[in-house]
């Protein structure tokens, strides 16, 4: 999973206030807004954490995501509210809203929200995305697009689309699997498992048939030439 201070596809965080969950006295409570793209971690979403350290160690407090926002509109709030407000209309009609210290972040936020509500990401079929981690045999690592077809696998640029990373021949996968703590998917690829070991049969039936002649050969006893025999010869 990448880092969340180093995470490519974070459009946009920042402070901003958001009202309690206690119906009684609700008071705005300043929290960490951050505005994701869709990545391997999940699609386009807000996720609010409660403050820097929580940002920090990954450990968000709650998340919209975008897919369940109708629409996003800036509000005026009631008078004692100090700040400009946004208000999420979401598709099951309920609505959130959350207030900026300035009418540029709101503006800001307003702008960054609209453009991923309006943005068609659905990947077609067969294509996933994933994070790739360091290797040593590739230059490239992060977040990028697995292509999967029914004759091989191929690893895309995030950004780049067109950019091919690696593809590997399904036939050249050796094994591969998932560790769900770790949240990570494991293909090891290299040499064709089927072919390798018909050709480490047939070397090794190859090395006995060379043992097994070499040993009859060793074991025929040497046998004088006659001498030949004339008709005029005597005995």
């Amino acid at each position: 999973m990448a880092d969340p201070q180093y995470d490519k596809t974070m459009i946009k965080k920042g402070n901003v206030r958001v009202k309690g969950r206690i119906p009684i006295g609700k008071s705005w409570k300043k929290k960490m807004l951050v505005l994701y793209g869709p990545s391997s971690n999940g699609a386009a979403r807000l996720v609010k954490y409660s403050g820097e350290q929580a940002f920090a160690e990954d450990e968000p407090s709650s998340q919209i995501p975008l897919k369940d926002v109708g629409s996003a509109l800036r509000c005026k709030m009631s008078e004692g509210s100090h700040g400009d407000g946004i208000t999420l209309h979401m598709s099951d009609r309920s609505i959130k809203q959350f207030l900026c210290d300035t009418e540029l972040e709101s503006t800001e936020w307003l702008t960054a929200i609209q453009a991923e509500l309006t943005r068609n990401d659905n990947l077609p079929s067969g294509m996933f995305r994933v994070f790739l981690l360091p290797c040593a045999t590739l230059n490239d690592s992060g977040e990028c697009i697995l292509y999967v077809t029914s004759d091989c696998v191929y690893i895309y640029d995030n950004e780049q689309k067109n950019k091919q990373i690696t593809a590997c021949d399904i036939t050249h996968i050796r094994r591969y699997g998932a560790d769900a703590k770790r949240k990570q998917f494991l293909i090891e690829a290299g040499r064709t498992v089927f072919n390798q070991e018909i050709h480490d049969q047939i070397e090794e039936a190859a090395e006995r048939i060379k043992k097994k002649v070499a040993g009859r050969q060793r074991s025929v006893p040497t046998i004088p030439a006659k001498q030949p025999i004339y008709m005029n010869q005597k005995p």
